[in-house]
């Protein structure tokens, strides 16, 4: 998973990182990283594919692919680089030529009529809009032109490198993202947590009027679920994707 760098190729790091993760591994031959594509400009990567060889000395068992992704990310030296997960491929195996698809995720905000508006850590991840609503009818509506194969020479850039322009668009989906904020001089441990379920619906025995204190049993509460959380700032529940 990358979320810093623009692209995977050489000359912007990415790439040199992971290679001299690798190079701690002890290989009997110089690794090489091969990405299966890189990111255009302004384009951070939630998770890619690149593959090596690590020839280990003779008598050595291969690494198993547990043990090579911890120990990739023991050595990579980037905070924002980090290996999800490896498997061992036949030798044959190459990572840009064996992809089925790609997926690109556009995220927007709604009523910022300055960037400065946007919470700090989302000023790099999404695009911020003076309007307070979308389109959504008009939106879903265009997306239904963009689905199928078509000639999509009209989006493509000037110098694209590309033979051909034809391609084939299988899904456009829409996520939602919804903000809770909770303001209070001060909070318990997790309480921001235990309030968010309530208020996304996991909601215990005793119903919603049992929030908060009435009702409680005495035992503890399991803690909520707070990936992404950043306090104090408000933090992001999506929602089941709609398929367009």
């Amino acid at each position: 998973g990358v979320a810093a760098f623009q692209g995977a190729q050489r000359a912007v790091g990415l790439q040199n990182y992971l290679e001299e993760a690798a190079a701690r591994l002890n290989s009997v031959m110089p690794v090489k990283c091969t990405t299966s594509s890189r990111t255009d400009a302004g384009v951070h990567a939630l998770s890619n594919t690149t593959h090596l060889d690590v020839q280990r000395c003779s008598g050595q068992p291969p690494f198993s692919p547990e043990v090579l992704a911890r120990a990739l990310n023991t050595h990579l030296e980037h905070p924002t680089i980090r290996v999800l997960q490896a498997f061992r491929v036949p030798s044959g195996f190459h990572t840009h030529y064996v992809a089925t698809s790609r997926t690109y995720l556009y995220r927007l905000a709604t009523g910022c009529p300055r960037l400065a508006q946007l919470p700090v850590l989302e000023q790099n991840l999404c695009w911020a809009l003076r309007s307070d609503c979308l389109n959504v009818d008009a939106m879903r509506e265009a997306a239904q032109h963009l689905l199928g194969t078509h000639d999509f020479s009209a989006f493509q850039s000037a110098d694209s490198p590309a033979t051909s322009s034809v391609q084939t668009m299988c899904r456009v989906s829409r996520l939602r993202f919804w903000s809770l904020e909770f303001e209070s001089q001060s909070f318990l441990y997790r309480q921001t947590g235990l309030e968010n379920d309530s208020c996304a619906g996991h909601r215990g025995a005793g119903g919603f009027d049992a929030y908060p204190g009435e009702g409680d049993s005495g035992e503890p509460r399991p803690p909520g679920q707070t990936p992404g959380a950043c306090g104090p700032s408000p933090w992001l529940i999506p929602e089941v994707s709609a398929i367009w």
